[in-house]
């Protein structure tokens, strides 16, 4: 489980994740999105120096954005926002 909240702790959410393992200790956390065209879906969550990170799995609406890309012939785009000190 992942719960993810605002800045202020106002508003929070718990999202059900599988337990995905790195090739080697990661430097730097980073989150990793799916893009769908304009559309950006969280795939993974990494902290730093963990060999464990948290996978999400798909929503309904991601899977709905990727079967009607994939009719197209088209597939997602793998963007990595990693974490500075």
């Amino acid at each position: 489980m992942l719960r993810l909240s605002s800045e202020d702790g106002g508003e929070s959410i718990n999202i059900i994740t599988n337990s995905v393992q790195a090739k080697e200790y990661p430097k730097t956390g980073k989150l990793i999105f799916r893009r769908y065209g304009e559309s950006y879906f969280l795939s993974q969550v990494w902290e730093s120096d963990e060999i464990q990170g948290r996978q999400l799995l798909k929503s309904r609406t991601e899977r709905s954005v990727e079967r009607d890309l994939t009719k197209r012939g088209e597939g997602p785009a793998i963007v990595d926002i990693v974490s500075t000190p």
